[in-house]
């Protein structure tokens, strides 16, 4: 892949990032179901992760025809010197954002681990105290031996949060502990609920989507939207019932009160996640249960139907590929197959069809001569 054809991919899959976002906010709004809506917000990131893979690894179908063609040789020549800097540079630009996100990423891990080893482990009446409701079912199912939770106490950090990366743990500010028990169990229900939904995988895989696409407005959008629907989700899953609501605002309020610390997000998952992200949660809680609508879950059909649209529409969107390198052909409806894929394959013994050549320097040599041609004629007597 040269230069032109980076920066061909670069601005293709932003663009196919966009309409896929929009796609998934569309069907967020159609879903009122939080439950819904992280999953489709989990589901357009590993669609994005996928489009970022194929169009590394894979030939395109070339939908929109070259436009470039009809210029003239001087022209072209002009077009593919500037495409190609503009692809260096974007390449420069883009691999130096990746590796400071990934620096980035890793520091906060190291300090989310550092903090770990900071706190100290519950005590049997602490563990009896957070997980006291038996009657929950997110509880009990965490509460079988081969699902144990890790519970540790933290005297410096004020919002509970629940951390997996080999197995799962469950912070708890000291503080929270002499709260009345109903608003303890609000909080272990809310994060529990997060470790059952497996929410730290899902948060680790946006921030890695986030590392690629570090420079589109929209991905970030998308990740704060989809941590919205994550801790909706968690807030209708800590209240069992209407009359739970007071408690549970109380809580929020507890913890609010508290302030919020700067802390590196790592793949924590935190209870007070903001003070804006807080007074929207309260909000809709009211909202919710002020509303006289249906909020029971749809039927599994209902549930279904948004997934298996948005991967026709990925795979829609994904072969429409502007047109920006100038030295494409137009004969072919597939774009070349890239080196590095195409080596591996043969490697394998696995051939790669070539749709076409893509040799620059010889396209450039015949621009060269093309360009040069009425220049000869224009100095030849006859």
């Amino acid at each position: 892949m040269n230069s032109a054809q980076f920066l061909e991919f670069l601005v293709s899959l932003s663009i196919q990032a966009t309409v896929l976002v929009g796609i998934t906010d569309w069907l967020c709004r159609v879903s009122r179901w939080p439950q819904a809506q992280y999953k489709l917000w989990s589901y357009c990131h590993l669609l994005l992760l996928l489009l970022t893979g194929c169009g590394l690894l894979l030939p395109h179908l070339r939908v929109l025809t070259n436009p470039w063609q009809i210029m003239s040789p001087e022209a072209l020549q002009q077009l593919v010197s500037v495409e190609q800097s503009l692809g260096q540079l974007a390449l420069v630009i883009w691999a130096t954002g990746i590796l400071l996100s990934l620096i980035m990423l890793a520091s906060e891990w190291i300090t989310v681990a550092r903090f770990l080893k900071s706190c100290r482990p519950a005590t049997e009446s602490e563990v009896k105290l957070v997980f006291n409701d038996q009657s929950s079912h997110l509880t009990s199912t965490f509460l079988q031996p081969n699902a144990s939770i890790q519970l540790l106490i933290s005297q410096r950090f004020n919002s509970p949060f629940c951390y997996q990366w080999h197995a799962p743990v469950l912070v708890m500010p000291e503080y929270l502990l002499s709260l009345p028990q109903d608003e303890i169990t609000f909080i272990a229900r809310h994060e529990l609920s997060h470790l059952r939904s497996g929410h730290p995988l899902q948060l680790f895989i946006e921030r890695l989507v986030m590392t690629l696409f570090w420079f589109h407005p929209a991905i970030w959008w998308a990740s704060r939207q989809s941590m919205l629907a994550r801790e909706y989700a968690c807030d209708d899953a800590a209240i069992s019932a209407r009359y739970e609501v007071v408690g549970y605002l109380k809580t929020l309020l507890a913890v609010a009160e508290r302030g919020f610390h700067k802390e590196p997000e790592g793949s924590a998952l935190y209870f007070g996640s903001g003070s804006s992200m807080m007074a929207l949660r309260g909000r809709r809680i009211l909202a919710r249960f002020e509303s006289t609508a249906d909020w029971s879950p749809p039927d599994q059909r209902a549930r279904w139907w948004p997934f298996h649209l948005m991967t026709a529409m990925a795979m829609i969107t994904w072969s429409f590929w502007l047109p920006v390198d100038a030295l494409a052909s137009s004969r072919m409806a597939w774009s070349p197959w890239p080196g590095w894929s195409a080596a591996v394959l043969r490697t394998i013994d696995i051939s790669a069809r070539d749709y076409e050549p893509y040799d620059r320097s010889t396209r450039l040599h015949e621009l060269s001569l093309e360009s040069s041609q009425p220049q000869a004629s224009s100095r030849s007597p006859y």
